[in-house]
């Protein structure tokens, strides 16, 4: 397991590991929401895609 403070898909499409999207890469805010057990702050955007 692995502690973060901050976790962001500003990256998302420039790497070799990702496809490049027109908006947010929802499939990735998908799987972090999953992953992620402990939000305690999420910008209204991040809720609004996983609900």
């Amino acid at each position: 397991m692995a502690d973060a403070d901050v976790v962001g898909t500003t990256l998302s499409g420039f790497t070799p590991y990702t496809t490049k999207t027109d908006g947010p890469d929802l499939d990735l805010v998908a799987r972090l929401a999953a992953a992620i057990t402990h939000p305690t702050t999420i910008t209204s955007w991040f809720v609004n895609a996983v609900e």
